[in-house]
Parts: structure tokens; sequence; C-alpha cells
């Protein structure tokens, strides 16, 4: 007879914690004491236990298992101290309840409300749960902004210090201390933007005295030995965000950037909503130098410049170093490899190439690739092909019903076992051969089909007239461009099987 599964679901998040009976033993014990009274033969107990997760979601490890079993119908009943162990949303716990477990036969039961789907024709309990389930949605909304209001009153006393600190800070003991290597190239960013040097130089600067960026310094990788050398060229947006953070005269700046749904990209906020505080830490710059600094011409204000849609965006490399090129906002673009500019050692010092040459020479390539594609015609071979097919498969089906003849004689004792080993043997050294040829003609009949496919493809991007270089185009055949000196590039294609 068949174990009737019993599914014991226990959750308890950080905040839970402090509530005495919402402690997993405790959970445990009044489940496992009501499981064993059930009147229930050949009865197994599985248990479940997501420790430290909120039930505002079903993102948890241990529901995920529970639930995998549901959809494999290893489960026949699950059971839960109250319906807020399983879950806080009413929509996604009611979705659970009321169409999910009916569906794969699963009895739901919440111990302390009383609530059994099997006496309750399988519908979540009527308006007291329902009431139930929007008191546990709002507590758990409620607790959510009592912990936000919390930590932003925190922010405001200075007590709160976020987990990643800016560049030149480190953060012990709660608190931001001077980390003086790095503080050490904050000051003098600030002393070249004193004396008047602008980006180009500073970062030329930077590179000569091999000081490695933030983001390698940050990955603890300070020393020089074995560090490629793009390690030690700056970004001019680097330096401007540096000349402009207030943190490095000691005012500490927080809720900068708001996420508005779960998912999102962070946006900033205006500057009036954000939270500093003065005096909060050390500084490493003194203020009248800091304030010096921000009248200069080149101070730094970020803006939301929209860039201009263009057809090879993110497509363009230096062939040398294999970093992106950067692209000129002239009348005349032209497309350059920033990790040149520091040192005319360097491969690719100095290389350039015009937007429109490179767009030319590109759109050639491209051009040369439809023309190899398209005039290839295959569907003259996907008919052939398939017609072969169709008569390999007509002799395997001839084969194997020769076997199964064969085999019913040797069973009715028509032909001895040595006869039937003997021709069974024979048969399958035929079918052999036959199989193979087989799967030859499905991967040629299938290449044929995407090749097809592709000319079809090709066919519906190209339609429009006049046939430009599009960005749809460029995407659909190319991966990456490779630039180099003299104009000559290389294309990785993103269709190179067909080609």
């Amino acid at each position: 007879m068949r174990d009737y599964v019993i599914a014991l679901y226990i959750r308890l998040s950080i905040n839970d914690k402090r509530v005495e009976s919402n402690s997993i033993e405790n959970q445990r014990l009044l489940l496992t004491k009501f499981a064993e009274n059930m009147e229930i033969q050949n009865r197994k107990i599985l248990e479940f236990v997501d420790n430290g997760y909120s039930g505002t979601n079903f993102e948890r490890p241990a529901i995920q298992e529970l639930l995998e079993l549901v959809k494999t119908y290893q489960v026949n009943c699950i059971m839960v101290k109250d319906f807020s162990r399983f879950g806080r949303n009413i929509i996604q716990t009611g979705y659970f309840l009321e169409q999910v477990f009916p569906l794969y036969h699963v009895r739901f039961i919440s111990v302390t409300e009383n609530y059994d789907s099997d006496k309750s024709k399988n519908n979540t309990g009527g308006i007291p749960v329902t009431i139930q389930f929007l008191k546990n949605e709002y507590y758990s909304r409620d607790l959510s902004q009592k912990s936000k209001s919390a930590k932003y009153s925190k922010m405001q006393k200075g007590e709160y210090i976020q987990k990643n600190c800016c560049y030149g800070y480190k953060k012990e003991d709660n608190t931001l201390k001077i980390d003086e290597p790095a503080a050490n190239t904050i000051k003098l960013i600030f002393q070249l933007a004193l004396q008047g040097k602008n980006y180009a130089q500073m970062i030329k600067e930077l590179y000569h005295r091999k000081i490695v960026t933030p983001k390698i310094y940050k990955q603890g990788r300070k020393s020089q030995k074995d560090l490629p050398y793009h390690s030690y060229i700056w970004s001019t947006t680097t330096i401007k965000r540096i000349l402009s953070n207030e943190q490095y005269i000691g005012t500490y700046v927080m809720r900068k950037t708001a996420v508005k749904e779960l998912g999102e990209r962070a946006t900033k906020r205006e500057e009036k909503d954000w939270i500093k505080i003065p005096n909060h830490h050390e500084a490493i710059i003194e203020k009248e130098i800091f304030e010096q600094i921000q009248k200069q011409l080149f101070h730094f204000k970020i803006k939301d410049i929209k860039q201009r849609e263009y057809s090879l965006k993110g497509k363009i490399y230096c062939g040398y170093c294999s970093h992106t090129m950067q692209r000129s906002k002239h009348k005349f673009p032209v497309l350059f490899c920033r990790y040149s500019e520091v040192d005319n050692n360097l491969p690719c010092y100095h290389l350039t190439i015009i937007e429109k040459e490179l767009e030319e020479i590109v759109f050639q390539m491209i051009l040369k690739q439809i023309k190899i594609i398209m005039n290839t015609k295959q569907m003259s071979n996907i008919d052939v092909q398939t017609a072969q097919k169709i008569e390999l498969q007509k002799q395997i089906k001839l084969h194997q019903q020769k076997k199964k003849i064969f085999y019913e004689e040797y069973i009715q004792e028509k032909i001895t076992e040595e006869q039937y080993r003997k021709i069974n043997l024979e048969l399958t050294k035929e079918l052999e051969p036959i199989q193979n040829k087989l799967e030859e003609i499905n991967l040629q009949l299938q290449h044929s089909q995407s090749r097809n496919n592709l000319q079809n493809q090709i066919e519906k991007i190209t339609e429009n007239t006049p046939f430009l270089l599009t960005k749809e185009l460029v995407d659909f055949f190319i991966d990456k461009i490779y630039v180099f000196k003299e104009n000559r590039i290389e294309v990785k294609w993103k269709i190179e099987d067909f080609l």
C-alpha cells in the first residue's frame, strides 16, 4: 500500500525570532503532534524548514523543494502552524490554495486557524481566512516600513554606515577610517586639479606613476606585479566623481539613489532628497580646497545625456587590447581607443577610425555574406533529403518487421535458436549502415532547414528599400568588430556555421 506523505512546512523569519511561539522547535512540536494524531494509516512525515526567510514571496529553498514534490504527485498533505508560515502575500498564497493544490490533489492544513482544505471543499476558508491573509500582509509591510524608518533615523544621527564605502576610506567598527594609500591618491588628484591639469593630463600622470584604478584597488590587487597595463588607466568619469565627492571633506552622503520597483535599476534622487551629515568622519581634503575646485571650469555634474543610437554601437573593439572603442561626439564621429592615450609605446597608440568609413567597410562585408547565403538555394536540397529520409525509414521499418517475423517463428518453434540467432545477426548488420545513413541525412536536413530559415530572416530584414546598414542588420550578423591600424578590421560573425 502506498504511503500517505505529510509535509510539515516550518518557516522562521529574522523578525519572527522575537516571538517564542514561532520558534522552529515550537512549530515542529505542534505539527508533529497534530500529524501523529491524524487517523491515517501508512503515513510518512517529511519536514521542510526555511530559517531566516521572509514570507512576502516564495523565493525560499525549502518551499521550492516542497513545491517540486507537489508537481510530481509525491505529497498528499501540507501542514503549517498558520497561514503566515506558508506565505504573507494574499494573491500568491491564494493561488496555491485555490489552484495548484486542488490540481495535484494536495490537502492543506493550517493547525492554529483550524483550516483543513478537505473539510472546506478546497476553498480558502471564506471571509475569516481572507481577513487573516490581509492581516498577515499588512503586518509584513508595516514591519518593512518600520525597519526602513529605523534605518533612516540612524542615518540622520550618523549611526548607520553603508556596506560599501567610497575609495579613500575603509570601514572599521561601523565607522569610516582613512585608507592611507588610497587617500594619498585622492590628495594627488586634487593637487593636480589645483595646478590646472586637465583630465587627460591627470590620467597620464596617474598612469606613469603606476597607480591602479579604484576598481583594481578594491579587488586587493595593489601590487604592480603581473597587472595588465590598463589596470593603471583611469577614466575621466572616475576622476570627475572624485573631485565632486563631498565625502572627502568629512560629509557623509546617503540616499542618493532609489529603486521604485523590485528588479528595476536604481535611479538618482534629486540632491534635496539626499541625507548629508557634515563632520561625520575625518576629512581627506580641506573644505576650502574642495570649494575652490568646484569653482573651476571643469566642474563636474552628471547629466542624463541621451546618446544617439548608431548602427555599430556596442560592437567595436580595439584589435590590440580588446577594450571597447570610444566614439567622439563630433559632426563627423571618430572611433578611438582611449587606452592608447597615456603611453605612445602601446600598440594601439593613436588608433582611430572614422565611423563613416568603418560603417562602409562593415556594410560591404555584410553584403558579401548575404550574397553567399542567398545564392545557395536550399529548397531542392530539402526536397531530396526529405525523400531520402522517407526511403531510409521504410527500409528500417522493413528490417524491423523481418526481425519480428523470425522471432515469432522461433517462439513457435518453426526455426531453431541457432537459425534465429544467425538470421537476426545478419539483419542487424544490414540495418546498421542504414541507421547511420539516416542520422547523416537528418543532420544534413537540419542544416538545410536552418539555412533556409536564415534566408527567410535575411529577406525580412532586407526587404526595406533603400537597403541600409541598420542596427537590426548588424545585431543579426555580427558579434564583435575588431579594429586595427590602417583601417584593417576583423569581424566575429554570429552565423559562422553558414558562411
